[in-house]
């Protein structure tokens, strides 16, 4: 595909060492596209969110006499505009105060102002994405807020019970159980600690609860733990994913490329990456009632060659990415509030 944008609208020509410098971070703690995996699109206004409505379950008799006519049955689907934003970051290294930190030890070059323009970036998705995820206003009837002995941080709660019961109420109305699971870091932290979770080997060491221990638990293909945190305007940090746990279906085909390839803050990028096999994730050809979609321009994100600002002795960096987060199937994700 192509976008059928001017190098000018693009931002500049992309530089493909800075960008792949760019790509090549790996900061743990980006789980937003777990939820909201990469969906490249070409336009930034005119695209469409295509939902699918129950008419796969509903009931039809397809018994018929000889001659008679067929049932007929018709997919129900809508569809509804969406408009992508623009966002994007410059960041300035200046001459003087590079050589001072250079001579420090902490000067900047290309890979430094291209992570550290990435990092900005993604952390800013990963607030988006949790902003939407973690508000029960999206939801209908798909969450739950934990009170009294049901929070986790009772030793008398059944966390296992809880799960199972998620599970079931996802799996009734799309047909299929939960393939992925968010957990804040505080919800994962007592869920460790708690008398279901934390047991003890034969040899009397202390079994490690892992992502991994929890996909082989309840089923789940893909498990992540919102480590992010974030500087709030009051100068205390905060955890982006508060206090609570998703479960819903997320889009397999990027379920696979998450487990395919070294991590980054999107995990499904709309290029391929060195080394790496490109599955790309496309709307229109959805299928599965994934929750969500991170829709981002083809190509993005990027970075122009840096430019110079002579007059202020600067050398000017920017990244590009173009986006829009999206729910797609909002009865494929459950929120489960104030765990702890």
């Amino acid at each position: 595909m192509t976008t059928g944008l001017s190098v000018a609208e693009r931002g500049g020509q992309r530089n493909e060492i800075l960008t792949r410098i760019a790509l090549g971070r790996t900061p743990e703690s980006r789980a937003g596209c777990l939820i909201f995996p990469i969906a490249p699109v070409e336009l930034m206004a005119g695209n469409k969110v295509v939902e699918f409505d129950g008419s796969e379950f509903a009931e039809y008799d397809s018994s018929h006499s000889p001659g008679e006519e067929y049932t007929e049955v018709k997919r129900g689907h809508a569809t509804r505009p969406v408009a992508l934003n623009f966002h994007g970051f410059i960041t300035k290294v200046n001459d003087d105060l590079n050589r001072e930190q250079t001579i420090a030890g902490i000067g900047d070059d290309n890979k430094d102002a291209a992570q550290f323009l990435m990092n900005i970036l993604g952390l800013d998705h990963e607030r988006k994405c949790a902003r939407v995820a973690t508000d029960i206003a999206n939801y209908n009837t798909n969450y739950e807020v934990l009170v009294g002995t049901d929070k986790w941080s009772d030793r008398a709660s059944d966390i296992i019970k809880k799960h199972e019961d998620i599970k079931g109420r996802i799996r009734r109305k799309i047909g299929k159980y939960p393939n992925s699971a968010l957990y804040s870091a505080q919800a994962f932290e007592a869920l460790k600690s708690h008398p279901q979770f934390s047991r003890m080997t034969d040899n009397g060491g202390r079994v490690i609860v892992t992502e991994r221990t929890l996909e082989q638990e309840f089923g789940f293909q893909r498990v992540e733990v919102g480590l992010a945190t974030s500087l709030g305007a009051d100068g205390e940090y905060y955890d982006v994913w508060g206090n609570d746990v998703w479960m819903g279906y997320t889009d397999p085909r990027a379920l696979r490329r998450m487990a395919n390839q070294a991590r980054n803050w999107f995990n499904s990028v709309t290029r391929p990456l060195p080394g790496v096999a490109l599955t790309p994730v496309n709307p229109r050809q959805r299928r599965a009632p994934s929750f969500g979609y991170t829709y981002m321009i083809e190509g993005h994100p990027w970075m122009p060659s840096r430019y110079r600002e002579e007059a202020r002795d600067n050398w000017v960096y920017k990244i590009k990415a173009d986006l829009g987060i999206e729910r797609t199937g909002m009865d494929a994700g459950f929120l489960l509030a104030d765990v702890t």
